[in-house]
């Protein structure tokens, strides 16, 4: 069992990370990285864009040695809760789901904004099939269409065309 004292020192090491989430290094104290990706030219970032805070990396532990760990890059900041450039629908969705906590819903109402949410995370949805979600989101959970940052959420999830039919303007 760890002493108290190697629990101390345990930490995250900063990572580096391109804008479209390749990982350069998941422990940036090692080397340098350059300040474009080799695979797509996207700028890497070590920090989080909102808050400076490093980019979670690799959890070191002092006198554990680990081989072949498969590391993830984080898709919010462990610090303020921002996403990171390269996140996905599913994180988007998670984004509006949080936006959601602070909205005075009824119970049932807020069951019925998430189970939508939830399947709205699903890209290969129809068009017709996503519409109609989308507008019971909108119908159930108004205020969640009013705030700026669900609408720059929404402007990334919901197609063109879906945003028009739903009266929102266009990105």
């Amino acid at each position: 069992m760890w002493g108290s004292e190697d629990s101390e020192r345990s930490k995250y090491k900063p990572a580096a990370i391109c804008k479209r989430g390749h990982v350069q290094t998941q422990d940036l104290t090692l080397g340098e990285v350059g300040e474009r990706c080799p695979e797509c030219g996207a700028h890497v970032l070590t920090e989080c864009p909102a808050c400076a805070t490093r980019i979670r990396g690799h959890y070191d532990i002092p006198g554990v040695v680990s081989f072949g760990d498969h590391y993830e890059p984080p898709r919010f900041c462990d610090s303020c809760g921002a996403p990171f450039p390269w996140l996905d629908r599913q994180g988007r969705i998670y984004e509006l789901e949080n936006l959601l906590d602070a909205e005075e819903l009824d119970a049932a109402a807020e069951l019925a904004v998430r189970e939508q949410l939830r399947a709205l995370a699903n890209a290969d949805l129809d068009e017709d099939d996503e519409r109609k979600r989308w507008e019971r989101v909108k119908r159930l959970a108004p205020g969640l269409w009013e705030k700026s940052g669900a609408r720059a959420i929404l402007e990334t999830v919901v197609s063109a065309t879906i945003r028009a039919q739903l009266g929102l303007p266009p990105a």
